[in-house]
């Protein structure tokens, strides 16, 4: 019996996840739960995974963008549309939020230079501020460049 996708993307299986995205490319659209295999692979540690189907992607929203560090594809889509800078995903979390927890600083430093507000909560039960996220995540770098930029540090959730 075989993994399902978002499973073998769960367990990090690359060699399952690249196996069905060659007999159904289009798995890369599907979605669990409102989540691209992007997003899964990301929330599920498994950052090679998500790098790899970033690049199997057509187009990356802003939130699959921010998880996976893409800077490039983060300034072509708010050149395009610059509201996308403070949007909410399905499950809740800003860009700025996603680039910060997955530890991002370059994307997280040019969100915030775009207008990102360093303070908004993630709109889930979490309520998470961008400084919390890169707190948890251990990313201190990235928590010094929110409080220069006005972050609260006693923001609670």
């Amino acid at each position: 019996m075989s993994l399902s996708f978002f499973d073998a993307i769960r367990q990090g299986n690359r060699y399952e996840v690249e196996r069905q995205l060659i007999f159904d490319p289009a798995l890369v659209h599907a979605k669990e739960n409102g989540l691209s295999p992007v997003m899964i692979a990301a929330y599920h540690g498994q950052q090679d995974i998500a790098s790899f189907l970033a690049g199997k992607t057509a187009v990356l929203t802003i939130f699959e963008a921010a998880a996976t560090g893409r800077l490039p594809n983060i300034l072509k889509l708010l050149a395009h549309d610059p509201q996308l800078v403070s949007a909410y995903a399905e499950d809740g979390f800003q860009a700025l939020g996603l680039a910060c927890y997955f530890g991002h600083f370059d994307v997280a430093q040019y969100l915030v230079k775009a207008g990102a507000p360093v303070n908004s909560v993630s709109h889930n039960e979490l309520k998470a501020a961008p400084i919390q996220s890169a707190t948890a995540a251990g990313h201190g770098k990235i928590v010094a460049m929110l409080l220069e930029h006005g972050a609260d540090p006693n923001i609670r959730e």
